[in-house]
């Protein structure tokens, strides 16, 4: 992980978060949020222009300083309270446990040995309340993923409550960003929350 360096670039699924968080921003205003993986922290900076406070991770303490220089570079820009911190997906989230009514994620693993710590982070870093939720950007990579992302939220109590292609579709065709728009069927958003 100490190696790792797919946090210092912003990928294009960071984009299409930031997108859906302006296009929502609403949903984001007065909340607690946590953005998971987030690499060099864009999506971070554009949350933390809407909700009441963020935290930020990464689990590569490198990435980690970076979203710290980031966030103060952007600092007049931000109305909120935010902390960056390592995070190891699938280990004790310690005092961030039950802390966020939304946790955010933007293209962060295509393997099972990946999701099923990210679902297990992202379901201990929710509350309680019945309005939270992870929400999760990536590119489908045919139907195996799917049921990869579905069995390792499952498997720690999170449902799926909302997809659609098509209005992601819609919302990258909005800012005319024909580069993202080629993703075409293979763009997904997902939102999940705990299981009742």
């Amino acid at each position: 992980m100490e190696n790792d360096t797919s946090g210092f670039i912003v990928w294009p699924f960071s984009l299409l978060m930031c997108k859906y968080v302006i296009s929502n921003s609403h949903i984001f205003e007065n909340k607690s949020v946590c953005e998971v993986g987030a690499g060099a922290g864009l999506t971070s900076v554009v949350i933390a222009k809407y909700c009441q406070n963020i935290v930020t991770t990464d689990g590569h303490s490198g990435t980690v300083d970076l979203l710290n220089h980031n966030m103060l570079l952007n600092q007049d820009q931000i109305t909120t309270n935010f902390s960056c911190q390592q995070l190891l997906w699938g280990e004790d989230v310690g005092d961030l446990a039950n802390s966020f009514d939304i946790v955010v994620g933007a293209s962060l693993a295509y393997k099972k040995s990946d999701f099923d710590p990210l679902f297990k982070s992202a379901k201990d870093l929710l509350n309680d309340k019945h309005d939270s939720f992870f929400v999760l950007t990536y590119e489908k990579l045919g139907n195996s993923l799917e049921k990869l992302i579905s069995q390792s939220a499952s498997l720690v109590g999170l449902e799926r409550v909302q997809f659609d292609v098509e209005d992601m579709v819609d919302l990258l065709n909005q800012y005319g960003e024909t580069q993202l728009v080629d993703y075409g069927d293979d763009v997904a958003l997902a939102i999940y929350k705990k299981s009742i």
